[in-house]
């Protein structure tokens, strides 16, 4: 909307990352799977393994498939939740 309404790139928006083709499939899975993600009194918990595989089964993975997207997703889960240790701590 900014670079609309100005014709500048924000700084955030111009050095965002992007994300390799092949890899969307599973960013989109863990922003799916991030709405479900529980809340604890610490804040934002783990996704549970049990949403990771009701999702693969809903996108019709085979098992290996399902595998290799939980694997991946926790990957990215655990980083997650990394950073938002970290950012609790500021």
């Amino acid at each position: 909307m900014v670079y609309e309404r100005t014709g500048k790139m924000p700084t955030a928006l111009a050095t965002r990352p992007t994300i390799p083709p092949h890899l969307i499939e599973y960013w989109n899975g863990f922003v799916a799977l991030d709405r479900t993600r529980p809340l604890s009194y610490g804040g934002p918990a783990g996704i549970r393994y049990s949403e990771i595989l009701a999702y693969s089964q809903l996108q019709g993975f085979s098992l290996e498939d399902m595998d290799e997207f939980a694997s991946i997703i926790n990957l990215l889960d655990s980083r997650y939740m990394e950073l938002q240790a970290e950012h609790g701590k500021t």
